[in-house]
């Protein structure tokens, strides 16, 4: 679900450099938004399970401060590229999402992976422990 979800958010980023039209460029908010609400818990979920028990809220907060940088970051830098070709900027954007999600679903795979033999073990019957 993060890598779909995150590929979906990319095609919606780079739909706002190619779209002229003020109504189009509406739809394609709507659908960052579905798109969006389904993928930050799941992302939230996964900081949370990665975490120890004890530092969740430290990698919460970490994790928001992190995000608050990048975007007033990405602020600043979109100016200087949007001049340099109005499509940069967006293009940029859509690439960082989608290795973003990929990473976040790679993490997540090998983070089930991990934990899936005591999943098994704990679900086994005791006679068969």
């Amino acid at each position: 679900m993060l890598l779909d979800t995150g590929l979906l958010l990319s095609a919606t980023y780079v739909a706002y450099g190619l779209l002229t039209n003020l109504t189009l460029i509406l739809l394609v908010g709507i659908a960052e938004g579905i798109v969006f609400v389904f993928q930050q818990p799941v992302a939230l979920g996964l900081l949370a399970d990665a975490a120890p028990e004890d530092a969740r809220g430290q990698a919460q907060g970490i994790a928001g401060a992190v995000g608050a940088v990048g975007g007033a970051a990405s602020a600043f830098a979109a100016l200087p590229l949007y001049h340099a070709t109005h499509l940069l900027p967006f293009l940029l954007a859509a690439l960082l999402t989608a290795l973003g999600s990929a990473a976040a679903a790679a993490g997540a795979a090998a983070l089930t992976r991990q934990r899936r033999p005591h999943a098994v073990a704990a679900s086994a019957p005791v006679a068969a422990r």
